[in-house]
C-alpha cells in the first residue's frame, strides 16, 4: 500500500470514528456525556483576591487596571458610573440572553455570580465566574474569569466570551474614563460625523438621518410610534398621497 493511500485510509477511519462519537454524544446527550466522562461541569468558586490561572490555553481573566498583576496576561475592565446592583443586573441579563448557561451561584448582595456556560455545538462546559465590587460610592467595577473543564486549548473561546461581556457592559453603562471624566454609554453617544459610530456589533445606527428620498410626514398626521429597544431600527411614519392636480398632500 502506498503511503498516500495509507494516509487517505487513516483520515477516512479517523473521520468515521469522530462521526460515530459525535453521533453517540448527540443521541446520549452531549452535556450528560461530558459529565459522565469528566465529572460535574462546575469547577467551583474562584478567588479574585488571589487570582490564579490554569497554565493552559483555555482560560481568560479580566480585572480592573492595576489588579491581578501576578496572574499573567489579563484583560482590563472599567470603572462604571452605576451602583453595583445595576452592574450585576446587566451582567446577569447578558449571560442569560447571549449564552447557553446554567447559573450555579447567584449572590447579588455579595456581587458574586458563577455559571456553567456550554459551547454551542459540542456543549463543552466552561465555568464563568464574576464578581462586582464598589471602589467608592456610586461606582462599580467587575472581575471576570472563564475557564474550560475539558482539554488544553479552546481556540480563543473563553477570551472571546469575556470580551463579549465587556463590550456589552461598555455599550450599556456609563463609565469613568482614564482622565476621571464621565464617558457615556456607547449607545448614548452621538456618532462622529468624520468616523463610523461606536456601537455594539450588529446593531443598526439609531441616530442615522432618514433617507433624503423619503418625504416628511405632514404635521397633521401623527408619526408612527417608535419601537425602541436594541434593534436600532428607525420608526416608520405614514405618508399621505397627494390628490391628482393638488400640491397639498393633505388635500
Amino acid at each position: 500500500m502506498s503511503s498516500l493511500r495509507f494516509l487517505a485510509v487513516t483520515i477516512a477511519l479517523l473521520a468515521t470514528l469522530f462521526g460515530a462519537v459525535a453521533a453517540g454524544a448527540v443521541a446520549y446527550g452531549r452535556e450528560a456525556l461530558w459529565e459522565d466522562l469528566f465529572g460535574p461541569p462546575d469547577l467551583g468558586a474562584y478567588s479574585f483576591d488571589k487570582p490564579t490561572r490554569t497554565g493552559k490555553l483555555n482560560d481568560a481573566l479580566a480585572c480592573p487596571v492595576g489588579t491581578c498583576a501576578d496572574a499573567g496576561t489579563v484583560l482590563d475592565t472599567q470603572v462604571f458610573r452605576v451602583e453595583p446592583a445595576t452592574l450585576y443586573a446587566v451582567l446577569r441579563e447578558e449571560l442569560l440572553d447571549t449564552f447557553r448557561v446554567r447559573i450555579v451561584e447567584d449572590d447579588p448582595a455579595q456581587g458574586r455570580l458563577r455559571a456553567v456556560i456550554f459551547t454551542p455545538l459540542m456543549r463543552f462546559p466552561d465555568t464563568f465566574s464574576a464578581e462586582v465590587r464598589s471602589p467608592s460610592p456610586g461606582l462599580s467595577t467587575i472581575y471576570l474569569y472563564s475557564r474550560s473543564q475539558i482539554g488544553h486549548a479552546d481556540l480563543g473561546t473563553n477570551e472571546e466570551r469575556v470580551r463579549t461581556v465587556l463590550r456589552h457592559l461598555r455599550w450599556t453603562l456609563p463609565r469613568v474614563g482614564p482622565d476621571g471624566a464621565l464617558v457615556p454609554a456607547r449607545k448614548d453617544q452621538q456618532p462622529n460625523a468624520d468616523a463610523a459610530p461606536d456601537r455594539a456589533p450588529g446593531v443598526a445606527n439609531p441616530d442615522a438621518p432618514p433617507s433624503a428620498a423619503a418625504p416628511a410626514a405632514p404635521s397633521s398626521i401623527a408619526p408612527a410610534r417608535a419601537t425602541g429597544g436594541m434593534s436600532g431600527e428607525p420608526p416608520g411614519a405614514p405618508v399621505a398621497t397627494p390628490k391628482p392636480g393638488s400640491s397639498d398632500p393633505t388635500g
